[in-house]
């Protein structure tokens, strides 16, 4: 199990780096609990899905990626290990939280800029499914993260043990 989760943690730390920085310095929440978010405007290369700049789309696809590497290699591992110990169970469980925790950062930012873009451009079909793609993937993660930290019960503990 570790070294999956080794791999993916890699590469979820590879991208999620800046967006992680921005939110564990307090930078990304200083600028939404300020309402910098809504008095600056929206700076138009964000705009688009170009891989080399700083966009919209870019974001959007690394937390795609990322999410659907993650997703079946965490529901893989919980179904595989063996967590009825408190230390197996942590063995787990902080691997898992660092992943979503990192992967929730990557979203963010594509989250932060669409809904500054949306404020300052107005609504498009794109923009109200980019919003509504953010949203849900924001619900639907932490969710999943809920299920897969959830501790085996102790009626499935006892029958594995025979």
């Amino acid at each position: 199990m570790l070294p999956c989760f080794g791999l993916l943690l890699y590469l979820v730390m590879l991208v999620a780096k800046d967006p992680f920085l921005s939110v564990a310095k307090g930078w990304l929440p200083a600028y939404v609990l300020t309402g910098k978010l809504f008095a600056e405007r929206f700076d138009i290369i964000h705009a688009g899905w170009a891989m080399d700049q700083p966009t919209i789309g870019k974001w959007m696809i690394w937390f795609s990626v990322l999410a659907i590497l993650a997703i079946p290699n965490i529901a893989l591992a919980r179904w595989l290990a063996d967590r009825s110990t408190r230390v197996r169970y942590w063995v787990f469980a902080i691997p898992v939280l660092v992943i979503g925790g990192l992967i929730l950062c990557v979203l963010s930012w594509p989250l932060c800029m669409l809904v500054q873009y949306v404020y300052w451009m107005g609504f498009t079909p794109k923009r109200t499914f980019g919003l509504s793609f953010c949203l849900a993937a924001l619900v639907l993660l932490p969710w999943f993260l809920r299920w897969s930290l959830r501790r085996p019960c102790r009626r499935h503990l006892h029958h594995a043990k025979y």
